[in-house]
């Protein structure tokens, strides 16, 4: 779960500039309907539109980039698991040798005696 918290962190941090000009935008944009009173209405409306959009986008970015970083992960997780299974065999082989080979010296103390 704090991996989880990383990646949304790290998302966060990577939009926060995008963000604070998208802020800037628009205390702009509402002080041009202040003094344009006249297209208020209108300027509101394509405001509320424009903020629905980049809303999207940024959304937009921020899960893919989310499913990005999840994707490097399981990535990463699955060579890991190979590399398991890789030491598993390895381990079983060798475990076959030294069974084979105890054998063979147990054989050898008992003829021994």
């Amino acid at each position: 779960m704090a991996d989880r918290s990383l990646q949304v962190s790290y998302v966060e941090d990577e939009f926060a500039p995008a963000q604070e000009e998208f802020g800037e935008w628009q205390r702009r944009f509402d002080q041009v309907i202040e003094e344009l009173p006249a297209y208020g209405p209108t300027l509101a409306k394509i405001k509320k539109q424009y903020e629905a959009v980049i809303g999207f986008i940024i959304d937009s970015k921020r899960v893919r980039a989310l499913v990005q970083l999840d994707r490097e992960k399981r990535k990463k997780d699955k060579q890991s698991i190979l590399n398991f299974k890789r030491r598993k065999a390895e381990l079983e082989e060798k475990i076959l040798k030294l069974s084979s080979e105890n054998k063979r010296l147990k054989k050898e103390i008992d003829t021994t005696k």
